[in-house]
């Protein structure tokens, strides 16, 4: 990330724009299931979790069906931007050689269009849970806003791995197939299911150290109430965010001049 991608504003915006209208491109509904997704969702999990499974959320037993769902879709919330964000940026550069042939395009922005993209939908799912908990009474929906504090780390951490993924993509196309299964173990290596409090104490640094266990919980925190990820940690998962990006653009830049005969 560089002051200098700031005169390029106007292409993210057009690319960004572009891209989340040919997301819902030609369906019925249009831009409406971005809500209606989110709903759908949360009505299975709350049906699945509690009636079919009967499950108690971890260190809170008397927490409702509501409740515990709107957790459960915090966390797949977040592991569905990182999936996203993950199994896209392998291809990011390899599905654009127009672009890669044209000299004068920066190629490092699509990484801010793609991370941007799945940010917005996870935002609109965020969005939902903090609606219909506003509605169902469980929750502080005024709290929303904190969900792009909490996410700032993991914003970076996407961008970094994106530069990172779709340069080495390029050399290396089996990276792609890597990503559906990581994705996988992102779910169950994340708190998700459970808090990193009811973890053994040997086994929460480890899950201090995923990017996405921070955001998790804070949104968790800040809508529903509960423990508030400490300051110290948001500072040191957004430092060592920082140190990430500025490498993966390196690298990413590094490796460019080979991408077209790489193709």
């Amino acid at each position: 990330m560089r002051l200098s991608d700031i005169r390029h504003r106007w292409l993210v915006a057009s690319l960004l724009r572009r891209r989340l209208a040919e997301r819902y491109r030609g369906s019925a509904l249009g831009v409406a299931w971005a809500v209606l997704l989110p709903l759908g969702m949360l009505a299975v999990y709350t049906f699945f979790f509690r009636h079919l499974l009967g499950m108690r959320w971890p260190g809170d037993p008397g927490a409702g069906d509501l409740d515990v769902a709107l957790r459960i879709f915090v966390g797949l919330t977040f592991v569905s931007f990182a999936g996203e964000v993950l199994t896209g940026a392998t291809r990011l550069v390899l599905e654009q050689p127009a672009y890669i042939k044209k000299m004068q395009f920066p190629l490092p922005v699509l990484a801010y269009v793609h991370v941007g993209a799945a940010f917005v939908q996870a935002l609109l799912a965020l969005g939902v849970a903090a609606a219909v908990a506003w509605i169902g009474g469980v929750g502080r929906p005024w709290a929303l806003p904190l969900a792009v504090v909490y996410g700032l780390p993991l914003l970076l951490w996407a961008l970094a791995l994106t530069w990172s993924l779709a340069a080495v993509g390029i050399f290396l196309r089996d990276l792609q197939h890597a990503m559906p299964p990581l994705v996988t173990v992102l779910l169950f290596l994340s708190p998700v299911f459970y808090t990193v409090a009811g973890l053994p104490p040997q086994w929460q640094a480890l899950m201090a150290a995923n990017p996405l266990t921070l955001p998790i919980e804070g949104v968790r925190a800040a809508l529903l109430g509960g423990a508030v990820p400490q300051g110290s940690v948001w500072l040191g998962q957004l430092a060592a965010a920082v140190v990430a990006v500025a490498a993966a653009r390196w690298l990413f830049e590094r490796l460019q001049p080979g991408f077209a005969d790489a193709l």
